[in-house]
């Protein structure tokens, strides 16, 4: 992703821009914290009115100016209450984090679907050139473009909905933890992934969540995740209530070295695997 001054630092990657786009059908990205209801009625109302008042490309420089106009205190189209109008404007208008992502770059996100996300093909999509706030929202823009169109039955891109698809999520604590606020972004993002986990198999979508802290994965998802991969494990998160390592092995996964694991699948036998003192296989250009 290729965000306001800063750029991964990976060879031979593409560089890609996250669209404002996005947000007509994922409006909640918007919503780093759930707005009141007349803030979030307002919010709405911006959103609506811009995409279809509006013809493409859409951008987010050009919505925070029109937010800001519509505010205006001589403009009541959207709201006539002075509080809900600021509490707004400060949400949506010349937003130091959404100038960092939206928008950034020749190709966007949605140029490259196709090819991104095509049969038989691996993306990988580096994120490590990026921190905090920016991350998150970064990430939530790319699961959600891939989860609405994965799961959802008017969608934009029938290609990522005819397409068999593995999403691996790496850290992913960081992204579908429990959300205090539902209404969130990051609670939009969670009940996105608790559909797509309950239904996936019905859309040919599998998901590979990986983390040191599963006990921290939302419940709704983590309880969906039906074989487990158990690489070395602290000894405080094997005896969380909430992994269930399997009890033959729950000495053993705290030493585990390079390359063993253990695999569960519900009504089979857990299995150890050791990893080869060297590779066997060829990799080469």
């Amino acid at each position: 992703p290729n965000i306001n001054d800063t750029h991964p630092s990976h060879p031979n990657c593409t560089e890609f821009s996250i669209p404002f786009e996005l947000v007509r059908r994922n409006r909640q990205l918007l919503y780093k914290s759930s707005p009141p209801d007349r803030t979030k009625d307002a919010i709405n109302d911006l959103i609506t009115e811009y995409f279809h008042n509006r013809n493409a490309p859409y951008t987010y420089a050009e919505f925070s100016n029109f937010a800001d106009n519509m505010l205006d205190e001589d403009e009541d189209r959207i709201t006539e209450n002075g509080s809900v109008k600021t509490a707004a404007r400060e949400r949506l208008v010349d937003q130091y984090e959404f100038n960092r992502v939206f928008d950034n770059g020749d190709q966007s996100l949605f140029d490259l679907t196709n090819e991104m996300f095509s049969p038989g093909k691996v993306t990988i999509i580096p994120t490590d050139h990026l921190r905090g706030s920016t991350d998150r929202l970064v990430v939530s823009c790319l699961l959600a473009h891939v989860v609405t169109n994965k799961i959802g039955s008017d969608v934009e891109f029938p290609h990522i909905k005819g397409t068999p698809m593995l999403l691996s999520l790496d850290e992913a604590h960081e992204y579908l933890t429990t959300p205090s606020d539902l209404g969130s972004r990051s609670g939009y993002l969670v009940r996105k992934f608790r559909q797509a986990a309950k239904r996936g198999r019905k859309d040919k979508f599998g998901l590979y969540i990986i983390t040191q802290t599963p006990q921290d994965i939302d419940e709704d998802v983590r309880k969906q995740m039906n074989t487990r991969i158990y690489l070395g494990l602290e000894r405080d998160v094997v005896e969380s209530h909430d992994v269930f390592v399997p009890k033959e092995f729950k000495e053993a996964v705290t030493q585990f070295n390079k390359g063993q694991m253990v695999v569960k699948q519900p009504d089979v036998r857990a299995v150890e695997i050791k990893g080869l003192p060297a590779c066997l296989t060829h990799h080469s250009n």
